[in-house]
C-alpha cells in the first residue's frame, strides 16, 4: 500500500509540473500577442453581382464589354447568367465520357519536405519546396 502510495504521489506532483509549465507557456504566448502590432481593419466593398436579362446575354462577351468599366473597379465580378443560357461550347478537357462537365485533376508531387523548428511553445512544422 505504501509504495502505491508513493507512486501516485509521483504521479501527481508530474501532472502539477505539467500543469504549471502549460500555464507558464500560455502565459508568454498571450503577452507576445498582446505585444504585435495592431492591423488596422480595412473594409472591403462586396463584389457586384450582374443578373442579365435573356436579350442582353444573347452576346456574353458583349454584356461582359459592356460592364466592363463598371466591374473593373472592384477588380472582379459575378455573373449569373439566366436560366434558359445554354453554353454553345463544350469543353474538350472532359476525361469523364459520361458526364462531360466532370473532368479529372492533376496530381501533384511535392519533391522535397524540410522540418522547419517554430518558436518553442508551438513545436515543429513541415515546410515544402
Amino acid at each position: 500500500m505504501d509504495r502505491e502510495l508513493q507512486k501516485s504521489l509521483k504521479r501527481i506532483e508530474r501532472l502539477e509540473a505539467i500543469e504549471k509549465q502549460t500555464r507558464q507557456k500560455r502565459q508568454r504566448a498571450q503577452e507576445r500577442a498582446e505585444n504585435l502590432p495592431k492591423v488596422a481593419k480595412i473594409s472591403v466593398p462586396p463584389a457586384p453581382t450582374y443578373c442579365p436579362t435573356e436579350e442582353e446575354f444573347a452576346d456574353p462577351l458583349g454584356y461582359i464589354e459592356s460592364i466592363e468599366l463598371e466591374a473593373s473597379r472592384y477588380g472582379m465580378c459575378k455573373i449569373v447568367p439566366p436560366p434558359s443560357w445554354k453554353p454553345e461550347f463544350q469543353p474538350r478537357f472532359t476525361a469523364v465520357p459520361d458526364d462531360p462537365t466532370l473532368f479529372y485533376t492533376k496530381r501533384q508531387v511535392v519533391t522535397k519536405k524540410f522540418l522547419v523548428p517554430l518558436e518553442e511553445d508551438y513545436g515543429l512544422a513541415f515546410r515544402f519546396e
